[in-house]
């Protein structure tokens, strides 16, 4: 599966782990791991280690699971991500609006 999903309740953190080419086709899954998650978690991390590329949907997914993460206070970070990735994060200047994990 493209996008894993690992609970800490201890830190109540989600963590989401994208492999292979992170784009619309991802969308449901994507969306799907975290979006009905239950507890509400605290603290989402998004793991890009196994993300090869994204494209401009990613770019959209990761926006709007911030969006809907501020309602509850909940923070999130970005983490481990390949040169390519970190690139195309940084031409869309997301570290404004991302913390790094």
């Amino acid at each position: 599966m493209p996008v894993l999903a690992h609970w800490s309740s201890a830190e109540r953190c989600l963590t989401l782990q994208v492999s292979g080419r992170f784009d619309a086709a991802l969308h449901a899954d994507f969306r799907g791991a975290w979006e009905t998650f239950e507890p509400r978690p605290a603290h989402f991390v998004v793991d890009l280690e196994g993300a090869l590329a994204l494209d401009a949907s990613a770019l959209g997914m990761l926006l709007h699971l911030r969006q809907r993460a501020l309602r509850t206070n909940a923070t999130v970070a970005l983490a481990k991500a390949r040169p390519r990735v970190a690139r195309a994060l940084a031409a869309a200047h997301f570290e404004r609006w991302f913390a790094s994990a």
